[in-house]
């Protein structure tokens, strides 16, 4: 499922973190977990965009950006996440 829009909200005080999503069904998915200390929230310059791990908002910059670092020396085809370009290279090694 896509979503259309995701809200993040932090409640310092009692250290839950809340993740709203609106699902392209036009459905409204929550999420929420407690958080054994606070961490700091990572913020897209781009959206409103907010993670606690700063390797997903590294991914969700290069949507904004369409930077692809990782290019396949074999055929020069380019990935935004190290993972996919890793999986990719299996293509070439299959006969």
């Amino acid at each position: 499922m896509s979503s259309k829009f995701e809200s993040t909200h932090f409640d310092i005080q009692s250290s839950i973190y809340f993740s709203f999503l609106e699902l392209s069904s036009g459905q409204i998915g929550i999420n929420s977990f407690y958080m054994k200390k606070p961490c700091k929230l990572h913020k897209c310059s781009y959206c409103h965009y907010t993670t606690l791990y700063l390797s997903h908002l590294r991914y969700h910059l290069s949507t904004h950006t369409g930077e692809k670092p990782f290019q396949c020396n074999l055929c020069g085809k380019r990935f935004s996440v190290k993972h996919n370009f890793n999986r990719h290279k299996l293509v070439h090694l299959k006969l």
